[in-house]
């Protein structure tokens, strides 16, 4: 009979809960920041300078993460030429004018329609994350169940030999 692994199936629901909060705090600062830059944000029409492909290994799955990065000129309010870069489409092309918005106190603060917003995507990861604990935590109670199923049976059957 295979032993119960209550003790690892806890672990794993505790790093799960944890992996979910910090994903979904996470998320909830990139839709703060979106909405913030929204709602006082100043438009301008920016020209696209640089598209560069990015590739990370990721450790230690041996895998690779691609993106691309989308730099961006304009001049803010006050004159001055600004650059910023996001991580936006592989469709995006250099000489491309795009609408954006910036923070007119941090102008390298950017968003445009075809940049990417993460923040979706971590509650996506947190919702996962979320999943897991609660498959994790039916795990524990399925194992404790059984022990005092199997710890009840012994009893009867301990008694019953008397």
């Amino acid at each position: 009979m295979r032993k119960p692994r209550t003790a690892a199936y806890v672990y794993l629901a505790v790093l799960s809960l944890l992996l979910a909060a910090g994903l979904a705090v996470e998320g909830a600062r990139s839709a703060e920041v979106s909405a913030d830059l929204t709602s006082r944000g100043v438009h301008a029409e920016a020209t696209v300078v640089a598209v560069t492909q990015q590739i990370e290994d990721i450790e230690p799955s041996g895998g690779t993460r691609q993106w691309t990065d989308v730099t961006v000129s304009f001049i803010d309010a006050q004159g001055s030429r600004v650059r910023a870069t996001r991580e936006g489409s592989d469709s995006a092309k250099v000489g491309e004018k795009l609408r954006i918005v910036y923070d007119p106190q941090d102008p390298a603060h950017v968003d445009w329609g075809t940049a990417v917003d993460e923040g979706p995507l971590d509650w996506a990861f947190a919702a996962v994350s979320l999943l897991g604990c609660l498959i994790a935590l039916a795990a524990v109670f399925r194992d404790v169940r059984r022990r005092e199923t199997t710890t009840g049976r012994n009893s009867v059957s301990n008694g019953s030999r008397g």
